[in-house]
């Protein structure tokens, strides 16, 4: 099982672990604006609803959350007393439209975890930190992390099934025999749209991978695609791993895994709006 990283760093480029700025309105849009200032990409504690795998390997549906990138508009809440390094706010996804935002378009969310109810929970992965000549095959891992000071926070893991090259720029042609079940409307408006509006403007050659997650009803006993989850009311901390570890593992899969469930967190199998 080969291993792809999205690293994301808190040095340079002002991209890192930070909670994303509020308005006075409740409702959070991306890009983030501090009055009439665009600041960078920063995470979100998201709490919703979905699946996951408790200790005992069974799978509970319920109230769920967890840290990760969502650059569509939410509704939040303040947590009143905030422990040290647990969020300090509880975002809910609004299922995106092509809106703009502050009179720009929304940058796209990747990788892109959330589904509706009707659908099979799959995980996209479409193009951020994708090295030009790699070569994503079905079965290769993709871990996704924050690295904060000498530390890596895992956000998600995916396990790539169906992969596709496309150009962004017009991706409708590139994916016409893209497989079942079809790219969800939601994905294409809030992750695809956007790259599309960006790289017709900037590199209508740029070719990146579609890559979509196995979801755990197509391969239960292992691998699946995962991400770090919690039940808790007012959320929990980071997930923190040893991404040295996690390269030099005979099973780089089954060792996340065992990490997130060490750590306290469930196995996040999908998440609804």
């Amino acid at each position: 099982m080969r291993i792809h990283e999205i690293k994301h760093s808190d040095q340079g480029n002002g991209v890192g672990w930070v909670e994303s700025v509020l308005n006075e309105k409740q409702t959070t849009y991306w890009p983030q604006c501090d009055g009439d200032k665009r600041v960078d990409h920063s995470v979100k504690y998201i709490r919703t609803f979905g699946q996951y795998l408790n200790e005992y390997s069974v799978v509970k549906t319920g109230p769920l959350g967890c840290w990760m990138e969502w650059e569509a508009p939410t509704e939040y809440t303040t947590v009143d007393t905030p422990v040290i390094e647990e969020p300090t706010v509880i975002h809910n996804p609004i299922k995106p439209i092509l809106t703009t935002c502050y009179g720009e378009f929304p940058h796209s969310t990747d990788p892109y975890l959330l589904s509706e109810d009707r659908e099979v929970g799959h995980f996209f992965y479409s193009s951020c930190c994708q090295r030009k000549n790699a070569n994503y095959k079905r079965g290769d891992l993709v871990i996704s992390f924050y690295e904060k000071g000498n530390r890596q926070i895992l956000t998600c893991v995916i396990v790539i099934g169906e992969v596709r090259v496309y150009l962004p720029a017009d991706y409708a042609a590139s994916l016409t025999d893209y497989p079942f079940p079809a790219i969800p409307e939601h994905f294409r408006q809030m992750t695809l749209e956007p790259l599309r509006k960006y790289y017709k403007d900037h590199d209508q050659q740029k070719m990146f991978r579609l890559c979509r997650g196995v979801h755990f009803d197509e391969s239960k006993e292992g691998p699946y695609s995962f991400f770090p989850a919690s039940t808790a009311i007012n959320g929990s901390g980071p997930c923190y791993i040893d991404i040295n570890q996690v390269r030099s593992a005979t099973d780089s899969w089954k060792y996340l895994k065992n990490s997130v469930l060490k750590n306290d967190f469930k196995i996040g199998l999908d998440m609804k709006f």
